[in-house]
């Protein structure tokens, strides 16, 4: 205010002839016991300067009538107060603020209080960067400032931007980018822990248009999402009770994200909670009662969990159990060292075909047309120096009915197995045509093993079978 009436007194003293009286058009001056007075051409003070009180004095009925570009550096506490100001004279004005820049500034830079220089009695700015990790936009720049260097930033101001692909009243955000002259965007950020705020709007559309930054006006225009929230910023204590709904969490809330404790029985009504609004895997073995009576259907499902054969369930082609001694067309058993196998005929320079049977019945956990796999470990055993000319082994699996009737063959969609190496143990596999499958369903497996050996006299070979195994598809 002083510079004011300083640079207002100055302009009138260089008008006046004289320090007596001077006349200025409509305007005359006198000194009054050293003050400045000025009158209208009635005679009538329009105000004056009191220079033992170094202020400037408007009576009754004279007004300082400021336009909206004049600005006030200064007003000290206590010289304006409600009663100095007729109603409707003054129009709010958008007060600068000192600071020093911690970097470099460029005109329409949008920045941040970082911090403040007690030896200046300033804040210190840098560049706003919209991410969450940065500083949120409060003032703006309306002229270059070099780091270090003092100078002003305001609230509010209009300033150049390339707005040509916009439109007059579109918002303008505060972006990522943190560099100088490049902190502003007609697009909203678009990371996921990135702060979407409101810091304008297109005034002129062009190139070279303008945009009117105004925080006071738009404070309340910034977007806030959870990713956007720090760590422990929101207490239990800071949610009432019932302002968090079910679609507010969007399935995010977890079992780990409440305090122990915090949900009861007692809090969730009857039926409130359907099978899709629990998350795979939130529910432990644990958390399940004793008692709890859980339909099998609403269990995980196990993939291909195997079920063993022992070799005494395995019969010969007649339904016979098997016999230690070879038997033409059959498998018979053996009985090692704390082992047991199965064994096709012994072959020399010939071609043996052995037949086995066993059973397997669905348990009670199989999935209703679940994947069936029979896995039959097995080995061409060699005595000598044979030479296996294309052995095979392959199976076929029959559904029987309660009836005692079968149906085809369902291992029709892998080939008999053949061996690449002698004396060399291999997990042959036959997947099974499960559809119309149910638990409880009898499978008949017929076993054959084709040996041939094409070398005379130099030795013999023999397939050698491990417990076979079923893998099925279960729940429980």
């Amino acid at each position: 205010m002083r510079k004011l009436i300083g640079l207002l007194a100055l302009a009138l003293l260089c008008a006046m002839p004289a320090p007596a009286v001077a006349q200025i058009a409509n305007v005359t001056s006198e000194w009054v016991d050293g003050d400045l007075y000025f009158y209208d051409k009635s005679k009538n003070e329009i105000f004056h300067i009191d220079a033992q009180n170094r202020k400037m004095v408007f009576p009754s009925g004279s007004n300082l009538d400021l336009d909206a570009a004049t600005g006030i550096l200064s007003v000290a506490a206590g010289e304006f107060s409600a009663a100095d100001l007729a109603a409707g004279s003054v129009t709010p004005l958008k007060q600068g603020l000192g600071i020093r820049a911690g970097t470099a500034l460029g005109a329409g830079d949008l920045v941040y209080l970082s911090s403040y220089n007690a030896a200046d009695g300033v804040f210190i700015a840098l560049i706003a960067d919209a991410d969450v990790a940065g500083g949120a936009a409060q003032y703006v720049a309306t002229g270059t400032i070099a780091n270090g260097a003092t100078g002003t930033v305001y609230r509010s101001a209009s300033v150049a931007m390339d707005t040509s692909t916009g439109a007059v009243g579109d918002p303008i955000y505060a972006t990522i980018t943190g560099t100088t002259t490049n902190t502003k965007s007609l697009s909203a950020p678009s990371g996921a822990d990135d702060r979407t705020q409101i810091v304008g709007r297109v005034q002129t559309v062009a190139a070279g248009g303008t945009v009117l930054i105004d925080f006071e006006a738009l404070a309340g225009e910034t977007l806030i999402t959870g990713t956007q929230i720090r760590d422990e910023t929101i207490a239990s204590a800071d949610i009432l009770n019932g302002t968090i709904a079910d679609a507010d969490t969007d399935g995010a809330l977890t079992g780990a994200a409440l305090a122990a404790d915090t949900l009861v029985a007692g809090d969730i009504a009857t039926g409130a909670v359907a099978t899709a609004e629990i998350l795979d895997g939130t529910i432990l073995n644990e958390d399940v009662g004793a008692a709890a009576a859980i339909a099998r259907s609403k269990l995980a499902e196990d993939a291909l969990q195997a079920y063993g054969i022992p070799i005494s369930e395995i019969r010969s082609d007649a339904g016979a159990s098997l016999t230690a001694a070879e038997t033409a067309g059959t498998f018979d058993i053996t009985v090692g060292t704390n082992t047991i196998v199965a064994n096709g005929e012994v072959t020399d320079n010939e071609t043996e075909v052995s037949v086995a049977y066993f059973q397997f019945v669905l348990p009670p956990e199989y999935v209703a047309a679940g994947d069936v796999t029979i896995r039959m470990p097995s080995a061409l055993i060699k005595t000598g120096a044979p030479t296996d000319n294309g052995s095979t082994l392959d199976i076929a699996v029959f559904e029987q009915s309660d009836a005692g009737a079968v149906g085809s063959d369902l291992s029709t969609t892998t080939p008999a197995a053949t061996y690449a190496a002698l004396d060399t143990w291999y997990n042959k596999d036959f997947v099974i045509t499960a559809a119309g499958l149910v638990a409880g369903d009898v499978l008949n497996v017929k076993i054959t093993s084709t040996v041939i050996d094409s070398e005379a006299g130099a030795g013999t070979i023999i397939l050698n079978l491990a417990p076979p195994k079923v893998l099925v598809d279960i729940k429980g």
